[in-house]
């Protein structure tokens, strides 16, 4: 007999899952106990990922507009590469990024973060990108 660590009923060893590192052989947990911890787990983890799918289409509506369905077809015509390096998708640590031109709102393309963070330090000017490609070439 064992009492279970969660529910705190005595129970028979049977009712506990094996766990060859215990010291008695099974978990410190029953058997119903995990079961029902794991299902929440699921469930947690199916929570977490359908709230991140609706947080990005809210933001994507939001900030731009747009929802998943263009942002998607935008990758596609782009070919899951940054508009600018095209560093593939797979080869980035986060989507790519929407690049918008903040004086109309007016969508230009899918760039990776350090793209979109260039542009923003040149505030979109093509006069201030020139004098830095001459200031690289010098």
């Amino acid at each position: 007999m064992k009492q279970c660590t969660v529910c705190n009923e005595i129970k028979s060893l049977e009712d506990f899952h094996r766990n060859k590192l215990a010291s008695d052989g099974v978990h410190s947990s029953c058997k119903i106990c995990r079961n029902r911890a794991r299902k929440l787990s699921n469930k947690a983890k199916e929570y977490t990922e359908n709230y991140k799918e609706k947080q990005k289409e809210n933001d994507l509506k939001r900030r731009f507009n747009i929802n998943s369905q263009q942002y998607e077809a935008m990758l596609i015509a782009q070919d899951f590469s940054c508009g600018i390096c095209r560093t593939h998708q797979k080869d980035l640590d986060k989507s790519l990024a929407v690049d918008h031109c903040h004086k109309t709102g007016a969508i230009r393309g899918l760039l990776c973060s350090r793209c979109n963070l260039s542009l923003g330090g040149f505030q979109d000017s093509i006069e201030v990108l020139e004098k830095a490609i001459l200031y690289l070439k010098e």
